[in-house]
């Protein structure tokens, strides 16, 4: 348990790691502890969206698809018919781009399971996807079940997140 700024990384590869915190405490007394992290390759459906892609492509890395919406639609279409996602699913957006939408997407009822939405690429900025509308970003009916949104840059009129907890 702890205060203060929560932080986080994502592993892009699989392999050990040493991974080390410091803590320094309000008398300037630091802390480090250290552990060793074993990371898993990606186990489930991954799917790629980039500015110059196609929404006719499959997806991959080599031909990723071009709008958020149109991902965000496939990511509800795995999503249908099922409490959760069995096999986890990924869309990764290429750092560096920008994304907009005007609807949202809203996951309904249903939308619960392993669901990892972030970044892919050599980029330093993080993908930036808006909301050009009068809806939140991303909307849950329902508190979701391991859903992550990681390093991106998420903007839109109201609180980006709603419903969905996130920290």
């Amino acid at each position: 348990q702890g205060e203060g700024i929560c932080r986080s990384y994502v592993y892009e590869q699989a392999g050990v790691y040493q991974v080390s915190v410091t803590v320094t405490d309000p008398a300037s007394t630091a802390q480090v502890a250290s552990q060793v992290v074993t990371v898993a390759a990606f186990s489930g459906t991954e799917r790629y969206v980039a500015a110059n892609g196609n929404d006719a492509d499959p997806g991959t890395e080599a031909l990723p698809w071009r709008t958020f919406d149109f991902a965000m639609a496939q990511l509800r279409q795995a999503l249908a018919g099922s409490p959760f996602v069995a096999v986890p699913y990924r869309v990764r957006f290429r750092r560096g781009d920008a994304f907009t939408t005007a609807t949202g997407c809203n996951f309904g009822t249903g939308a619960v399971g392993k669901v990892i939405i972030g970044a892919y690429g050599l980029e330093v900025a993080k993908p930036l996807i808006t909301c050009t509308g009068t809806v939140p970003l991303f909307t849950a009916s329902i508190q979701p079940v391991d859903f992550a949104f990681v390093d991106l840059d998420l903007r839109g009129t109201y609180d980006v997140l709603n419903g969905i907890g996130h920290a």
